[in-house]
């Protein structure tokens, strides 16, 4: 995978000029995902299969699975946020944009700034955090945000595995992951983890993962002006997506639907063909 991207950032002849995609399949309407905070689009498949029986669907590759690391002035997503623009911007016809966590958050920022050429927000569980919670994040001194829980385990975790099979075998043991079937995790190792002369690596680094925690965005300032068609999948146990936040949200919005399902903040991945016809049913509704 980590060639596939190289290549394709060298065949646009720069960076700026747009994001690496894989069509998954599927002609009509344009359905473009944006994948969360440490996992690559395969882990995905099985929810965007379902729906290229009537809708084209690509899957970006952001900026942590390229073969960079991390710079040293990220500070808050921004450099993600401007190459998913220019993604979107270069379409020739508007897109309905599809995030879950991290990709829902970006999509909100895109859809404001390039309002003509995104249709439809179908967002899965977004990061969109309460104002307090951001505001301690921001401030919070360097060495204190590194010692945050979800950090501090982030970049504790083992990132190379002698073969596929024990990296399957160490991920099937995490209890995040334990909603999770062993065929969405098999295809997470497919693109999850790529070999190099040390083994398999994983492909999204930790690097990339715990300094993306660190730097949630403020968001509020672009649902203030988000103009687009909107729809809010959330689980109802999210551990991301608070009521407070929620409610803060249908208050400055309230064109947005909020739809709530059985599960917690990795829905999308614990229950992929529920959360396709979820998906389905709001770009059927979308047309009507």
């Amino acid at each position: 995978m980590k060639q596939w991207i190289a290549a394709q950032l060298s065949a646009q002849g720069a960076v700026a000029a747009g994001l690496p995609a894989k069509h998954i399949g599927g002609d009509g309407e344009h359905v473009v995902f944006f994948h969360a905070n440490g996992f690559p689009p395969a882990m995905y498949q099985q929810m965007l299969q379902p729906l290229t029986d009537t809708y084209k669907v690509s899957a970006v590759y952001q900026r942590p699975l390229w073969p960079l690391p991390v710079p040293d002035d990220f500070d808050n997503w921004r450099l993600m946020i401007d190459d998913a623009c220019r993604f979107i911007a270069a379409q020739p016809e508007p897109i309905t944009l599809v995030g879950h966590s991290m990709g829902g958050l970006i999509s909100i920022i895109c859809a404001v700034r390039e309002p003509d050429k995104v249709k439809q927000l179908i967002l899965l569980d977004p990061v969109i955090l309460a104002p307090h919670l951001i505001w301690v994040m921001r401030n919070l001194p360097d060495f204190l945000r590194k010692k945050l829980p979800l950090v501090e385990k982030t970049l504790r975790r083992p990132d190379t595995f002698v073969n596929i099979q024990q990296g399957f075998d160490f991920h099937r043991k995490v209890r995040g992951f334990k909603g999770i079937s062993d065929s969405v995790l098999a295809d997470y190792m497919a693109e999850g983890l790529y070999q190099t002369d040390d083994g398999f690596k994983l492909s999204y680094s930790r690097e990339w993962e715990a300094t993306i925690y660190q730097t949630v965005p403020w968001v509020w300032s672009s649902i203030k002006h988000l103009t687009t068609d909107t729809v809010v999948i959330r689980g109802r146990d999210s551990d991301t997506l608070s009521t407070e936040a929620v409610a803060r949200l249908l208050r400055k919005q309230p064109h947005i639907k909020l739809v709530e399902v059985d599960g917690g903040h990795l829905f999308p991945l614990e229950q992929p063909l529920q959360t396709a016809e979820l998906i389905r049913q709001q770009l059927v509704n979308h047309k009507h």
